[in-house]
């Protein structure tokens, strides 16, 4: 919470900020965008001081990856791993798909 207050919030030393995190949707670009926001907080020592943390679709991923971990706000770095592993196979399958079709509209309307 001391780092919050080097901000110089508009709030008193004793009294807690509601402090929410929102993510948005759009699925890959959502999921890493939170999770991008996530490790940032995280490195600022910002992260302990979020109360809620909320999302829609995209977004969703990442929070369903970080409820894996029950201790995922001091693992971070661990959970980051996890994703983007889970990112780079889901981008091969999808490339080697793509590759074993014989047009762009077979895939995109398979």
């Amino acid at each position: 919470m001391n780092n919050v207050f080097k901000f110089k919030p508009c709030a008193f030393q004793d009294a807690v900020p509601n402090i929410a995190l929102l993510g948005s949707g759009g699925g890959q670009r959502a999921m890493v965008g939170l999770l991008g926001s996530l490790v940032q907080l995280d490195k600022a020592g910002l992260l302990d001081c979020v109360l809620y943390l909320s999302r829609v679709s995209g977004s969703t991923w990442c929070m369903a990856s970080l409820y894996q971990e029950p201790d995922w706000s001091t693992k971070l770095e661990t959970v980051k791993d996890k994703i983007i592993r889970s990112v780079n196979i889901h981008n091969r399958t999808r490339v080697a798909t793509l590759k074993n079709k014989t047009s762009l509209l077979e895939f995109m309307f398979a």
